[in-house]
């Protein structure tokens, strides 16, 4: 388990893809070990899909379309309590639902995860959480939010209040501030306590508020198809990327490779005085900016073997030959 241990929350009655994509995503791109948390009506779909992710079904919620009675928040912190003390870092959010006892748990779940001091990241269902309550992330620097533009909205009038996104957005209204989608990034970052936020997108943004620049993450061609999913496993790739790049950071250094994704992009990050909390956050912007390169490089390939039949099964077949491309691991037979 050195090279990683992963932890999603989530999956319901209706989304079962979700967490299974998270866990794939973090798997495929290089951790060793997945975990599911999830509602009981949803562990048996998600075992069927792969071998390799645990699964634990004491996730609450109000009802358990399986049959019996669904698990209770006791069960869960017991279970979560244990879970904890054996993986790196935690994603929460994929196909979680909006269920009410649900999200009451996963509030819970969430402050033991800042106690614990893991990296945490928040996607999907994950994100309606957070915008009903700020403080469960407010000031959390090892914490990142992964919105689409939605669900970006969402975050936004949270902080600002209701109607402010279209106050900057509308020109032609002379009270509002036209500002670019990296500037929002970086005033929400900065009011939520410098969290860093990747806005996913054709081309994503990446900002944190220590830093006066953002990064964007583009690629030449892109893929046209968009699946439902793509999401989902980058949260898991942002999982083991978090971790390794807090293990870089305590070791006050920045991998081989990171170096060269900094080269390649085109805003290339900030270099602040040294410190731990600058160089944790650094490190967590640089393997945002891997993950999101990593994603779009396996659409491409998958797209370019299946058209506007590739879906994100295919993406994930595709992450080792991306991973291997712009991030080369020499054979171990080549030294024999």
């Amino acid at each position: 388990g050195q090279a990683g241990r992963i932890l999603t929350i989530g999956g319901s009655q209706n989304y079962t893809g979700a967490p299974y994509y998270s866990g794939m995503g973090a798997l495929k791109t290089g951790a060793d070990l997945a975990f599911v948390l999830c509602t009981r009506d949803a562990a048996i779909p998600i075992k069927s899909y792969s071998p390799e992710l645990m699964v634990a079904p004491v996730l609450p919620s109000k009802t358990n379309h399986m049959g019996g009675d669904s698990a209770s928040l006791e069960e869960c912190e017991k279970q979560f309590s244990e879970m904890i003390k054996r993986v790196n870092s935690v994603c929460i959010g994929p196909g979680l639902g909006r269920d009410k006892t649900t999200m009451n748990a996963c509030e819970k779940l969430i402050k033991r995860i800042r106690l614990e001091n893991l990296p945490l990241i928040v996607d999907g269902d994950g994100l309606f959480l957070i915008s009903q309550n700020l403080d469960l992330i407010r000031g959390y620097k090892k914490c990142v939010l992964t919105p689409n533009p939605p669900e970006f909205k969402r975050l936004y009038e949270a902080v600002n209040g209701e109607g402010s996104m279209e106050k900057v957005e509308n020109s032609d209204n002379p009270q509002g501030e036209k500002k670019t989608k990296a500037q929002l990034l970086k005033e929400l970052s900065s009011k939520l306590g410098n969290v860093t936020i990747v806005q996913k997108g054709e081309h994503d943004i990446i900002a944190n508020g220590l830093f006066s620049e953002t990064l964007e993450c583009r690629v030449d061609n892109p893929s046209p198809r968009r699946s439902g999913g793509q999401g989902d496993v980058l949260s898991g790739m942002l999982s083991v990327m978090m971790h390794w790049a807090l293990q870089a950071a305590e070791k006050d250094t920045v991998p081989e490779w990171w170096k060269e994704v900094q080269k390649g992009s085109e805003n290339g990050a900030d270099s602040p005085p040294a410190g731990k909390e600058i160089n944790e956050t650094r490190n967590m912007v640089l393997a945002c900016y891997a993950s999101c390169l990593l994603l779009k490089r396996s659409a491409q390939l998958a797209f370019d073997k299946m058209r506007r039949g590739s879906t994100t099964p295919n993406i994930i077949d595709e992450v080792h030959n991306a991973s291997q491309e712009l991030f080369p691991v020499e054979s171990r037979l080549s030294k024999m």
